[in-house]
């Protein structure tokens, strides 16, 4: 038996071994476009070989033996596993599929409130920022957050709760721990100031400031809301109400209409309303 035919014979009987199994796509087309290369090749070099004596049957023979190759190779592969691709195009090509499904999703894109944007292309929102006392008020941020709190917006529409966030004697005794606590003490209590006044003793008491609120009906029912004694609680918010304007913007006819609208407080909160608020502010 020739060498030939015992290879041929063990190539046969390790196919068989094997078993069928299926390449990965791509593989075979792959294997067989570089054994058609090297057949080029070979006619290449059997032209130049001809000088040389070389046969054509023996390129061929060359050519079939880099085919046995190149099938051993192919079952060695479907035995061991095909090598991972780290590299080149494949796994640029994977990357890309990664990348691809990475990639937000219509349900990841929020979509703005169109109330919100209904409300900053109103005529309510263009006469509040015609009005220069609410246009300054609301410049500030602090006042922006505060007033982006519904509840706060809706006891706004209460006169008696806008004339309790200017009181002075509310801002005083606010700005100190001491008239704070007698103060919440009195309010939740709904006891009379002198009894408050013998409960905490006169050093916290002794400019009277508490006694007048407490005396003031429509302030302790102001200040009985959680959200406006949270409002008067932040001391940027406070300051802000003591700037001239405040009192009018608070007055105004343009901020009073706006406050009705259900989308004032979410308008507040949002991004797109800050940013056109401050524009507008900066471009007057």
């Amino acid at each position: 038996m020739s060498s030939n035919q015992e290879h041929d014979d063990r190539l046969d009987d390790l196919l068989h071994e094997l078993g069928p199994a299926e390449p990965p796509p791509g593989l075979v087309s792959a294997v067989m476009a570089r054994v058609g290369s090297l057949a080029d090749r070979g006619v290449v070099r059997h032209a130049s070989a001809r000088t040389n004596g070389v046969t054509l049957m023996k390129s061929r023979k060359a050519m079939w033996v880099l085919a046995a190759a190149a099938a051993v190779l192919l079952a060695i592969f479907i035995v061991t596993g095909f090598p991972r691709v780290d590299s080149g195009t494949e796994a640029t090509i994977g990357a890309a599929k990664r990348y691809q499904a990475e990639q937000l999703t219509n349900k990841d894109v929020v979509v703005g409130d169109t109330e919100v944007q209904e409300f900053l292309q109103s005529e309510t929102f263009d006469r509040l920022m015609k009005d220069d006392s609410a246009r300054q008020l609301l410049s500030d941020r602090s006042v922006r957050v505060t007033l982006s709190n519904p509840e706060l917006v809706h006891q706004l529409t209460d006169s008696s709760v806008r004339v309790t966030l200017l009181n002075a004697d509310v801002h005083v005794a606010f700005a100190d721990d001491a008239l704070r606590s007698a103060l919440s003490q009195g309010i939740t209590a709904s006891v009379k100031a002198q009894v408050v006044n013998q409960a905490v003793g006169d050093a916290a008491l002794s400019s009277g400031v508490v006694h007048r609120i407490l005396a003031d009906a429509g302030l302790v029912a102001a200040l009985r809301n959680p959200a406006v004694w949270g409002a008067l609680s932040n001391a940027e918010f406070r300051n802000a109400l003591k700037a001239d304007y405040a009192a009018a913007a608070l007055q105004s006819p343009a901020l009073l209409n706006a406050i009705r609208s259900p989308a004032f407080a979410n308008a507040l909160s949002s991004r797109l309303a800050d940013a056109q608020l401050s524009a507008n502010v900066i471009s007057r």
